[in-house]
């Protein structure tokens, strides 16, 4: 089809590459534009896709997964519902087809005469200059909105081939993306934890931009096929929705974490933000590592991601896989050490067991990359079961210094720091790590109990009350408001949140613990009895915390018994201690020279 033409109520000028509804021209990029004359060249007629491809993208090797970005482009401007189209159908397994009307563009015709033509001229002239300077000016307002751009998400990458086994794969790439953007120090990059909540949204762009608080958004897609790999990625401003920038990656599997590095350097260069030398020698990869042993890294790092016991366990026998095939696989090590620490957390494992695990997986992935930043927070990790405080505080530092934006370095040195009586500086690591991980609830449940291990007990129950999701049936928010209300007298109110957290949480040792301490302290010896037989039940088949049962002793007013299992979790290098000093349940036994040496031997400040 030549010259302009309509598409239903769409005026389509090829020659510049706009279309045209009641508002303002539309630029779309040339080849959609081609997508779009191609379809409207036979309206009404199913164009198959290899048809589509081979006329608009003739002699090219690209992927279907392009002709289909094209297709929703197009869609996108048009306003067009691919469920109930009145613009383009896809017929299945076919192609698709124009199902608007098209009609050529009428242009009048004027009379032949010199002063229409010299007229004519002057208004080609005037039409040409306009277009030109409209052009320079949208071309100027993309790049200073690139230029603007300081903070960024990257939503999850969507997984073309549509095949749920490949699930982990799209998941891996988006988190690969955002760990190397997280690297650049000038920019704000949302963490992946809170972007994935984004998965299967049908909240617009700008929508997720101005709950994030970001510049822009980075949107695409990853399509595996065979040995290749193709991932496709767009900038989008966060405010006006415009498309600032698009890109496809096309590369063998083997060269993947290139790719990655690759991408990331890509989405840099086009925001235009400062990289400084730091940044630039963050940013690569340093290790390129075989295609099995990252692909059994990368389902290992998704199964992780649930977090429950079979699935931590096993992906550390995918990630032990990927050791056996690359024994310098460094991200393999610390998503090991990662998923051990997990498993201590959760009480799935003692710490005696946990702890030789996680210093071997630590020191093992510290010493095949040193410039790998969660390498340095697993060792962190491992230093504070040593009690080597001064040492777990420099792993942390290191470990921001190689990725400033890692959200759970600035989270674990928040507790290091807390446990460490230095609340100021605690509560301005927690701070960054929630402005990087903004819809996190566990986020902010830590920054409450920064405030209340800090003796400001109104600004921890503020921040319980006013987070943006937080709910309040949420168990540990409810455990750290209890606490709150028992400093405050208020045991009433205390022991309704507790009821409430062990009512969602049933057989959860914490919520059992902490109810069997308030029951304690409000003078309920015979229920806080109760609830030792019962955590006293539950650990003849699982592993309960003793720390847990020196607050229930401590609340019956028996120091010795309370002693007796702080001591065993020295035993065991528990990092239960880590909190000892500052934890208000504990005060009772500050005066006792048994709890004295046990800080001295432990190192942590006193009062």
């Amino acid at each position: 089809m030549e010259g302009d033409f309509r598409v239903g109520e769409w005026l389509v000028r090829p020659q510049l590459n706009t279309l045209q509804g009641n508002g303002s021209p539309v630029r779309v990029e040339h080849k959609i534009m081609q997508v779009l004359v191609c379809l409207a060249s036979r309206p009404g007629e199913v164009l198959s896709k290899e048809e589509l491809i081979q006329t608009v993208w003739n002699g090219t090797f690209v992927t279907d997964e392009v002709l289909t970005r094209a297709i929703f482009e197009l869609r996108r401007v048009f306003a067009d519902d691919a469920k109930r189209p009145h613009i383009i159908e896809t017929v299945a397994r076919n192609g698709y087809r124009i199902i608007a009307p098209v009609q050529p563009q009428v242009v009048e015709k004027w009379p032949q005469t010199t002063t229409r033509h010299k007229l004519i001229r002057l208004l080609v002239l005037v039409a040409l200059t306009g277009s030109i300077f409209l052009l320079f000016q949208r071309f100027s307002r993309k790049k200073g909105a690139a230029a603007r751009i300081r903070s960024i998400a990257v939503l999850p990458l969507e997984n073309l081939s549509h095949d749920p086994e490949q699930e982990y794969f799209a998941d891996g790439m988006t988190e690969a993306l955002i760990n190397d953007l997280s690297k650049i120090g000038a920019l704000r990059v949302i963490s992946r934890t809170t972007v994935m909540q984004f998965k299967t949204t049908q909240k617009s762009l700008p929508e997720i931009a101005r709950e994030l608080k970001v510049d822009a958004i980075v949107e695409g897609s990853v399509q595996r096929s065979g040995e290749r790999v193709r991932i496709t990625a767009e900038l989008i401003d966060g405010e006006s929705d415009a498309h600032l920038w698009a890109r496809s990656f096309d590369r063998n599997l083997s060269d993947v974490l290139m790719l990655e590095s690759e991408l990331a350097q890509a989405v840099a260069g086009e925001i235009q933000v400062k990289l400084t030398p730091a940044d630039l020698a963050r940013i690569p990869s340093t290790h390129r590592v075989s295609r099995t042993a990252h692909d059994a890294y990368l389902r290992g790092r998704y199964l992780s991601s649930h977090k429950t016991k079979p699935a931590l366990e096993q992906s550390i026998t995918l990630y032990q896989q990927a050791i056996n095939e690359d024994p310098q696989y460094a991200l393999a090590y610390a998503g090991m050490a990662d998923a051990y620490i997990v498993l201590d957390d959760d009480g799935e494992m003692p710490a005696s067991q946990a702890n030789p695990k996680i210093r071997a997986a630590a020191m093992s992935a510290v010493a095949a990359d040193p410039t790998l930043a969660e390498a340095h927070m697993m060792l962190a990790d491992v230093k504070e079961t040593e009690w080597d405080w001064a040492a777990a505080e420099q792993e942390y530092k290191r470990a921001i210094e190689l990725n400033p934006g890692l959200a759970r370095a600035h989270h674990w040195y928040a507790i290091l720091l807390s446990c460490l009586k230095r609340h100021d500086e605690a509560i301005s690591e927690i701070e960054r790590a929630i402005d990087l991980e903004p819809l996190t609830p566990s986020l902010y449940v830590i920054q409450s109990e920064t405030y209340y291990l800090a003796g400001r007990y109104d600004q921890a129950l503020l921040i319980i009350k006013t987070s943006p999701v937080l709910k309040e049936s949420d168990p540990n928010a409810g455990f750290i408001a209890a606490m709150v209300y028992l400093r405050k007298g208020d045991y009433a109110k205390a022991l309704s949140r507790l009821h409430a957290a062990v009512d969602a949480e049933p057989g959860d040792a914490m919520c059992l613990a902490v109810l069997g301490y308030a029951d304690a302290v409000a003078g309920k010896r015979t229920d806080a009895l109760a609830i030792l037989d019962e955590l006293h039940r539950l650990g003849k088949n699982r592993y309960i915390e003793p720390g847990w049962l020196a607050m229930i002793w401590v609340g019956l007013g028996n120091k010795d018994k309370a002693l007796d299992f702080l001591d065993e979790d020295y035993r065991l290098h528990s990092s239960f201690l880590m909190s000892l000093g500052t934890n208000p349940a504990f005060d009772p036994l500050h005066s006792e020279r048994r709890f004295q040496d046990l800080m001295h031997h432990i190192g942590l400040p006193s009062d």
